[in-house]
């Protein structure tokens, strides 16, 4: 009986010497990541709770602040119909956009990651290819993309008022945020296909085989090997996106 104690009570130190390990062989690692660690505290994590006692002045960007007005801009913001609408929107283009953009990412991730596949390296680029495009010229070439398609439908979907020729999708209540959300997946479609094409890649290719031998067939072998290997880097990605929104 002591000797089987005898570990549980070392386990703390084997705990942090082995912590210790990992980061000492991992230490080229973090030294890569802390600027980006840095950045991110500079001017992502600390302007919130820094500028978060602004929201209680009246105040136009300038010097310090001097007119105490306590929670009158938060009761004008609640009482908005407008905040209130945009965050309606911001909710739905979050809701539509991450799961169908992560579903179709996988998909063709799954597509691309076949060796047989001839071209997948040019098809990997071109999918690439809109997020190093500069958003002005994307928001300019979709805009004229968007009012053309609206001037050349058939008649019929006029008269239902549907579209309206003049105004076109973009300045539609109806069309404009389903067209921002297709442009959104459409753009940023290509982060999370390069994500999950790594973390295909680093699934051995011993346990396909292993299954195969074992008789299991193609949706076997995606929900029992793939689905749980590449299951953190997805949860990762989901998390990234929808904070991204």
């Amino acid at each position: 009986m002591a000797s089987s104690a005898l570990p549980s009570e070392r386990a703390p130190g084997r705990g942090r010497s082995s912590l210790w390990r990992r980061i000492r062989a991992n230490a080229w690692s973090y030294v890569f990541i802390t600027p980006a660690v840095i950045g991110t505290l500079l001017f992502a994590i600390y302007p919130i709770p820094a500028s978060f006692r602004y929201a209680f002045y009246n105040w136009n960007g300038i010097g310090e602040p001097r007119e105490f007005v306590g929670f009158r801009h938060f009761v004008t913001v609640a009482t908005d119909p407008i905040f209130w609408q945009s965050f309606r929107n911001s909710v739905t283009y979050t809701v539509v956009l991450v799961p169908v953009q992560l579903t179709l990412a996988l998909i063709l991730a799954l597509v691309l990651n076949n060796s047989r596949l001839p071209l997948r390296n040019v098809f990997r680029t071109i999918y690439f290819l809109p997020i190093v495009t500069s958003m002005i010229v994307i928001g300019v070439v979709l805009r004229f993309m968007f009012q053309a398609l609206a001037q050349n439908l058939p008649p019929f979907i006029y008269d239902a008022g549907i579209v309206n020729p003049v105004l076109g999708f973009l300045a539609s209540p109806q069309w404009a945020l389903p067209s921002i959300i297709a442009v959104g997946i459409w753009h940023s479609f290509g982060y999370n296909l390069i994500f999950f094409l790594a973390a295909l890649q680093g699934i051995p290719q011993e346990l396909y085989e292993a299954a195969t031998l074992d008789g299991a067939d193609a949706r076997a072998k995606f929900w029992h090997i793939t689905l749980p290997l590449i299951r953190p880097v997805g949860v990762i990605i989901l998390f990234w996106r929808s904070s991204a929104r």
